[in-house]
């Protein structure tokens, strides 16, 4: 007796629709413009917990080598300073993008507003930590886990979130 579910039965039926890829007439997706809210948000998540563990890997040197004024600390200052920069446009983006679709009272574009902002301190925190590392390191690095756990809390207001709530996707 045949269920009508076997791969046999199943191939043949699936075979005689054309599978197409890009734009459809009528359509809202485009081709691969499309991802998911959350997996842009986990990528900036993954991105601001690497500037954080490297801000602290970076003052835990500088206090056991005694690199309080060098070349190397200053630059790498610099660097966590462009990094939070683009941290911060990329939160930017999502939020201009979000907006389309949710309020600005909205607990994850309020949560993503607060990364964003964070990311900027953090910004001004290793660019004032590059012209005097010693004291100004451990308020970067500080600045630095302050973003990274705002952007945690932005990820995890979004999983409560539902995908009617925030769209499921953006382009």
């Amino acid at each position: 007796m045949s269920s009508g579910f076997s791969n046999d039965e199943l191939v043949p039926t699936v075979s005689n629709y054309p599978v197409t890829k890009g734009d459809v007439a009528g359509h809202a997706f485009h081709g691969n413009q499309w991802k998911s809210i959350g997996n842009a948000i986990s990528k900036i998540h993954d991105e601001a917990h690497a500037l954080a563990g490297r801000a602290k890997g970076m003052l835990a040197k500088a206090y056991t080598q005694g690199l309080r004024h060098s070349d190397e600390l200053r630059d790498k200052h610099s660097a966590l300073h462009d990094a939070h920069v683009k941290a911060y446009g990329k939160l930017d983006d999502l939020i201009n993008k979000l907006s389309e679709k949710l309020p600005y009272k909205h607990p994850v574009m309020r949560a993503l507003a607060k990364a964003s902002q964070l990311h900027y301190d953090a910004s001004d925190a290793h660019l004032d930590a590059a012209i005097s590392p010693l004291t100004k390191g451990a308020e970067a690095e500080a600045a630095s886990r302050a973003a990274a756990k705002a952007t945690d809390d932005a990820l995890r207001e979004h999983a409560f979130s539902t995908d009617s709530q925030t769209g499921g996707s953006l382009r």
